[in-house]
């Protein structure tokens, strides 16, 4: 699956300059102390879900966070490319 740019980011999370990181574009909640971000899978992977088949979530580090999976409509003339996207933070 790849992230991608939505209407509603409001901030792109970067990795260290040089690494093989992908910007992650997020929804930063602060009241309900949040970021989201959207995942689109490839056909690939749409076709293993339609099979059954089910989404990893894979956590770097030595705690895994709470987090919530779910589904969204995606609507695809209302997403962004990279270069509408700001700020950036690392």
């Amino acid at each position: 699956m790849e992230p991608t740019h939505f209407r509603q980011a409001n901030l792109v999370l970067t990795g260290p300059e040089g690494s093989d990181i992908i910007p992650l574009p997020v929804l930063v909640n602060a009241d309900e102390n949040t970021m989201s971000s959207l995942w689109v899978p490839n056909e690939e992977e749409r076709q293993c879900l339609i099979d059954g088949g089910a989404v990893i979530v894979q956590v770097y580090g030595g705690a895994h966070p709470p987090i919530k999976v779910g589904a969204a409509a995606i609507e695809w003339g209302e997403h962004h490319v990279p270069e509408d996207e700001a700020p950036i933070a690392t």
